[in-house]
């Protein structure tokens, strides 16, 4: 792809991120349901297996999907499982992010058998105990997840089972703990989450204890800095928006079927959605959308040398 290049044929496209329902099960205190911006979002809406797969058929070089969950739980769409099967038979990877706290072990052993060796599933589990553990993942029972994944491995092989641990203050020295240990030898695989950070800058609608759920004092100071010299759209003229989008060939789309650039440019600014065969990137390289600002040259720069994996 050249460097010049400002739009994207459908056909181009090669990872999808999808929100399912626009609904979730728990009541996590620093997620995107939480903050006024983002309320646009929040209005569920199951569209049907059939509708999902003729928008993705268009899609014809897609490599990975991911059902991450944005602002809903991708297990309580109720056509989930077909949705697996069409993209295993299509060869696109899935990337599955869930709570692990939705319907029974069996309903989890029949998934099992319908992800392959392709596939990733991550469960998050944040505490060893049940009081440590819905300290965030608020609505949810730690035993309920750890029987739902047992499910899932009694009919899956293939060693693709993760367990994704958010870290916060109060759970830091828990890690380590031999409890901790104990659960974590039970999947195959770790992926670690610092902090969120980014949505504490934006209207927050609920309260939560911000003493303990905050991002750890090195991660926040490097955030800061970032957002005190986050560019505005307009205020400069050597601003370089990078858009990763553009440069990984990813979309998002809603539960609605709504096309966007990433994620962030729906959650902050709702309009501006790709439709048609070609998308064009000519308003976010232009730095039209205010939070476009993460893809800019230097801010990219920054986020390296400081190492942050993400910033919201």
């Amino acid at each position: 792809m050249s460097c010049k290049q400002t739009t994207l044929h459908r056909s181009e496209i090669l990872e999808l991120e999808m929100d399912l329902t626009g609904t979730c099960n728990l009541r996590c205190p620093l997620c995107t349901r939480n903050y006024a911006h983002a309320g646009h979002l929040l209005k569920r809406n199951v569209r049907s297996f059939k509708e999902i797969k003729e928008q993705l058929d268009t899609f014809t070089n897609l490599e990975v999907f991911y059902m991450a969950g944005n602002i809903s739980e991708p297990t309580l769409h109720p056509e989930v499982k077909e949705i697996c099967r069409y993209l295993v038979d299509r060869g696109v990877a899935i990337e599955l992010f869930t709570n692990g706290s939705t319907h029974n072990p069996k309903w989890w052993a029949e998934l099992g058998e319908i992800l392959s060796s392709n596939d990733r599933i991550y469960f998050t589990i944040c505490g060893s105990t049940q009081e440590l553990h819905e300290k965030y993942r608020v609505g949810s029972k730690l035993q309920d997840i750890l029987d739902n994944h047992q499910g899932f491995i009694s009919t899956n092989k293939e060693g693709i089972d993760h367990i994704q641990h958010i870290m916060f203050k109060y759970n830091r020295e828990d890690y380590e703990s031999e409890a901790m240990k104990s659960i974590i030898a039970r999947f195959s695989k770790t992926f670690n989450v610092d902090t969120e950070g980014q949505r504490t800058f934006n209207e927050y609608v609920k309260s939560f204890d911000k003493d303990l759920i905050r991002p750890e004092d090195e991660r926040k100071r490097a955030i800061d800095a970032l957002f005190n010299i986050k560019p505005k759209p307009g205020e400069s003229s050597d601003i370089e928006i990078k858009c990763m989008s553009l440069r990984d060939r990813k979309i998002y789309i809603d539960q609605f079927g709504q096309i966007s650039p990433c994620y962030g440019h729906a959650e902050y600014e709702g309009p501006g959605h790709f439709s048609g065969e070609v998308f064009d990137y000519g308003e976010v390289l232009s730095f039209k959308f205010k939070d476009c600002f993460k893809c800019e040259r230097r801010i990219q720069k920054l986020i390296d040398v400081m190492e942050l994996d993400f910033v919201c």
